[in-house]
């Protein structure tokens, strides 16, 4: 039972911080990066670390979280429209991802 709990926490992990590049909306990405804090600090209770897991909830979510989504609404960010030209950076994304895949790929097999 407490791997499935430490897997649905890791998932969740990737999840939302995908979602914190993928979403659109500025208070949205905000609000996924408290889930994403919040997660790591439930692996890290489940790890037997409750003193750093708390003290990530309190510094991470508690102020820089919090500080971040009140400047996003107070500044009120529309949501930025997508350009073509945003379409050119794939390309060099890609070339980036699989540089640093392959990297962690040698680095593991390493030792």
């Amino acid at each position: 039972m407490l791997y499935f709990l430490i897997f649905f926490f890791k998932f969740l992990l990737c999840f939302c911080s995908m979602m914190v590049v993928f979403s659109k909306n500025p208070i949205h990405s905000i609000l996924f990066l408290i889930l994403v804090f919040c997660n790591g600090c439930g692996l890290l209770i489940f790890l037997n670390m409750d003193f750093l897991a708390m003290l990530f909830l309190v510094v991470y979510v508690g102020a820089i979280a919090v500080l971040f989504l009140f400047i996003i609404m107070m500044l009120n960010l529309k949501i930025i429209k997508f350009r073509q030209s945003f379409l050119n950076y794939y390309y060099f994304g890609f070339l980036i991802f699989s540089f640093f895949f392959f990297e962690v790929i040698w680095f593991l097999n390493f030792f």
